[in-house]
């Protein structure tokens, strides 16, 4: 084996599985949870997604030149906290897609009342360790909550600079302006 394919494999080795493993048993063991913890998670399942791929491709990719270097530096920069790359991964790609794909498959009857079934047992009491579960789970929806709605508001804000029509135009900003506003009121309402 040359130089190159041992380094390789040893930065792949490092990055992917070694470094989160280190990482994650510290988020874990840390008393304050939060953020570190859902950083930890969406990576794995980043990695998990990777290994299936590259399972299934595999005998494509092996014929693609500095495949395992691309490899090496893509898992670098998923963990790397300079980065946050799995975070940014998952925010922006894994989670909208998976909130989609749920939707779609709630509309098969089967899988609803599989889920209302699960829904149903997870309304019973829940443990302190499940209520931080729970909140951490909580917060983790939110993000991907106000992620996709800043989404969306952005994509009509696109969508009416192309309108050409100046009334048309006019019609749309005042559409736009009162969802805003309404999104605004829904954050700044007091919960008691």
């Amino acid at each position: 084996m040359s130089f190159r394919v041992v380094l390789v494999y040893t930065l792949d080795l490092f990055f992917g599985l070694l470094y989160p493993t280190a990482k994650s048993i510290g988020a874990v063991e840390s008393a304050e949870g939060g953020h570190d913890d859902a950083q930890w998670l969406m990576y794995w399942i980043i990695y998990t997604l990777l290994l299936i791929t590259e399972t299934l491709l595999w005998p494509a990719l092996k014929w693609l030149p500095l495949y395992g270097e691309a490899k090496a530096m893509l898992l670098a920069w998923l963990v790397l906290p300079h980065f946050k790359g799995a975070t940014w991964v998952y925010e922006t790609i894994i989670g909208p897609g998976s909130s989609k794909l749920r939707t779609e498959l709630q509309k098969i009857p089967a899988l609803e009342r599989m889920l209302n079934q699960d829904n149903a047992a997870t309304s019973q009491a829940l443990s302190p360790d499940e209520e931080t579960r729970s909140v951490e789970e909580r917060k983790t929806r939110i993000t991907l909550t106000t992620t996709e709605a800043r989404d969306a508001l952005i994509s009509k804000l696109h969508d009416i600079e192309g309108i050409a029509d100046a009334k048309a135009r006019q019609k749309a900003w005042k559409a736009f302006d009162k969802e805003v506003a309404k999104v605004a009121r829904v954050g700044n309402s007091k919960y008691a």
